[in-house]
């Protein structure tokens, strides 16, 4: 059999290429099926897939929102008191009471609401505005602080809006004098 040594891009070997894939243009460029099946690998981290994962599954889930809740909602219909027996079931077993328990005396005290309520609001912010959530954030702790020092009394005497006609008249709303 006549061909032509060419160089597999895997591995490095030369090996004989069929003279009629070089007449019809189309030069192999691996020596055997493992070859070119390496190649084709990406050769990829363990945290790289899972991060591509992720990016993908943002994307399915946005791509698919509707068709998914209702695929859920017919799913929960259908099996409804089944899921709901077995639930009754687990609940009983001590394991989950211990976890529970465990949950329930470390969640609710003061200082893990605070860590809460701040993550929620960075969390709400980054997804309403955005690259800008940093300032909607800092402007929220700003009124906090504002409201913290000061009483309403005094934050309406500082924009001199004591009553509605002053802020009327502040808003332009209305025009003093006779006209």
């Amino acid at each position: 059999m006549s061909g032509v040594a060419t160089k597999c891009r895997t591995c490095g070997d030369t090996f004989l290429a069929k003279q009629t894939y070089i007449n019809h243009g189309r030069v192999p460029k691996y020596c055997s099926r493992p070859c070119c099946s390496v190649s084709k690998r990406h050769h990829r981290s363990i945290a790289n897939k899972k991060e591509l994962k992720r990016l993908y599954d943002i994307r399915y889930r946005a791509r698919r929102r509707d068709s998914l809740l209702t695929e859920k909602r017919d799913y929960y219909r259908a099996n409804r008191d089944r899921l709901l027996s077995k639930m009754a079931v687990y609940r009983q077993t001590p394991a989950y009471k211990v976890r529970r328990r465990a949950y329930l005396s470390g969640y609710w005290n003061p200082e893990k609401k605070s860590v809460k309520k701040d993550y929620d609001r960075k969390f709400g912010a980054q997804k309403k505005y955005g690259p800008l959530w940093e300032i909607h954030y800092l402007t929220v702790l700003l009124n906090e602080e504002i409201k913290y020092r000061m009483s309403n009394y005094e934050i309406r005497l500082h924009n001199k809006t004591n009553n509605k006609a002053q802020r009327r008249a502040r808003n332009g709303e209305v025009k003093r004098g006779y006209a």
